[in-house]
């Protein structure tokens, strides 16, 4: 159940997707409180052209507030695209191209005029009528996935989706009198950072479980579960000291037959009667199995590669190097 009040009286929007809306409310199309405008000001450095600073489509897409504390990219630009694209307060950007229709429309709000930072090449610029809609407003509204929705399903293309600028124009979005936006905006504002306080104090949370995690196993593995055992040095520097009763093998004299890459097939299957193919990817953070990602090999293409129970699997190249799962078939 909702906390907030409900209003004295509520009216059909007359769009189906909105809904009822307060008695109050208008529904406007944003080309009438707002201009849009397309950058073309691109990354690359042109001689003659004086030097700015560039807004970029992954500081939109990364931050919900585009302020000076970001590293913007150093470009050039014209006269005229500094004088058309320069970031003013309560401007609000948003991110017109890409790969997924999903990321079409992520808007960041500008807090404040950031002279010399022009807007960037795939982004749309929403310049608003500030007697109309509050910039603010308007950037809580786009990240609703109610109103968003519209615009993302508006993007066209196949393998990279594009949106419109006449999309964007004829975008609907509720609009309560400007001192309830600005009300509305502000709730959010406060309401918002306290739940990213929140999911801080959480990461930071779990990033120390993880540590924890991490020095259990590596003290349980190199010491041992008893903790007067006599000690005794391992001969190797990054290991030190181990339970004088302990051992240090070379991986290959206690692995039973020789180390085996494994297969290198394309996962285009997903027929659960076949065996199942785990590469890295599958392997989620914690160690188990990802069943959104699973996939199958041909019996006959499998049998060189199939995997018995105590078997380990150990990433040996790239970003996810010494990453490993157990086969546990119990």
């Amino acid at each position: 159940m909702s906390r907030h009040p409900r209003y004295p009286a509520y009216r059909d929007s007359g769009i189906a997707w909105l809904g009822a809306i307060p008695a109050g409310w208008g529904v406007k199309r944003l080309k009438y409180h707002a201009g849009i405008t397309f950058s073309n000001v691109d990354k690359h450095s042109i001689e003659g052209e004086l030097s700015i600073y560039l807004c970029n489509y992954v500081d939109v897409y990364k931050n919900d507030f585009i302020n000076a504390s970001i590293e913007f990219m150093q470009a050039t630009a014209s006269a005229d695209e500094i004088a058309r694209f320069a970031l003013r307060r309560g401007d609000v950007i948003i991110t017109k191209d890409s790969e997924s229709w999903q990321d079409i429309a992520i808007p960041a709000y500008v807090e404040a005029d950031l002279d010399g930072v022009l807007c960037g090449y795939h982004l749309a610029l929403i310049r608003r009528n500030s007697n109309r809609l509050d910039g603010r407003y308007l950037f809580r509204a786009l990240q609703s996935n109610v109103i968003n929705y519209q615009f993302a399903t508006a993007a066209t293309g196949i393998t990279r989706y594009g949106l419109g600028k006449n999309a964007i124009d004829n975008g609907l979005i509720p609009l309560p009198p400007l001192p309830e936006q600005q009300a509305i905006a502000a709730y959010l504002d406060a309401a918002t950072a306290r739940i990213d306080a929140l999911v801080a104090h959480k990461q930071q949370l779990i990033a120390l479980l993880h540590e924890r995690r991490t020095a259990l196993i590596s003290h349980a593995v190199t010491r041992g579960l008893d903790p007067s055992a006599p000690l005794r040095d391992s001969g190797i520097a990054w290991l030190g000291a181990i339970p004088a009763g302990w051992g240090v093998k070379r991986l290959k004299y206690v692995a039973v037959g020789l180390l085996q890459y494994g297969a290198n097939e394309v996962a285009d299957s997903d027929d659960p009667d076949n065996p199942r193919y785990i590469r890295i990817t599958d392997i989620d953070e914690s160690g188990a199995l990802r069943e959104d990602t699973f996939r199958t090999l041909d019996k006959v293409v499998a049998k060189p590669y199939m995997l018995d129970d105590g078997d380990l699997l150990f990433a040996r190249s790239g970003a996810t190097v010494g990453k490993q799962f157990s086969i546990d078939e119990s």
